[in-house]
């Protein structure tokens, strides 16, 4: 699953080379799930890769397809006495994906300043490395995010992330474990 992670971020990143219009950016974040949900209280952030493509625009905003990659992880050290959902020597890590469309506003007034809106789904993989164990979590995704320009071809990020996941299976559909919140900060190059 990291290889074909890696292979994939780094096709992408070939592709991106060869865009002549600054329509792709890429980006890395470091990823923090929040909140009371099995995510925010079980999981700390890893790396969260980004890639979006502005493919119409408008004098006002922006419209494109966004792709984030990210990787949770769950230490052995990491297991929450309260709430000990796998044992002790355990480590668990999560693959996040996350395909969406987003609307970004475009204003003359506010040209440093780039906040979106996105709406998509997500992904999340669960594997366990002490025994053989895999999950899957998929739902909905709402994206809120602010860019702010430093350069012009550089920018900084803050992100917000709220998953609505299926209860599937075993799993009590209730708040904690339908609820995903992750937020990220991060770096970003428009191509």
């Amino acid at each position: 699953m990291k290889q074909n992670f890696l292979l994939l971020v780094f096709l992408l990143t070939t592709l991106l080379t060869y865009s002549q219009e600054k329509k792709f950016s890429i980006d890395a974040n470091y990823p923090i799930p929040v909140g009371d949900n099995f995510l925010g209280d079980n999981f700390k952030g890893a790396i969260d890769l980004g890639l979006k493509y502005r493919f119409f625009e408008t004098t006002n905003f922006f419209l494109g397809a966004s792709m984030n990659a990210g990787i949770l992880t769950k230490g052995s050290e990491d297991v929450n006495p309260a709430n000990p959902v796998i044992g002790p020597d355990t480590s668990v890590t999560a693959y996040v994906f996350q395909p969406r469309l987003f609307l970004e506003l475009n204003q003359e007034s506010m040209s440093k300043l780039h906040p979106s809106l996105g709406l998509g789904y997500s992904f999340l993989h669960f594997k366990a490395n002490a025994f053989d164990f895999t999950d899957d979590v998929n739902g909905v995704n709402v994206h809120i995010s602010l860019a702010y320009d430093i350069s012009e071809k550089v920018y900084i990020q803050a992100q917000y992330d709220f998953i609505k996941a299926k209860a599937t299976g075993d799993v009590k559909d209730v708040k904690y474990n339908t609820h995903i919140n992750i937020l990220k900060f991060g770096l970003g190059v428009r191509l």
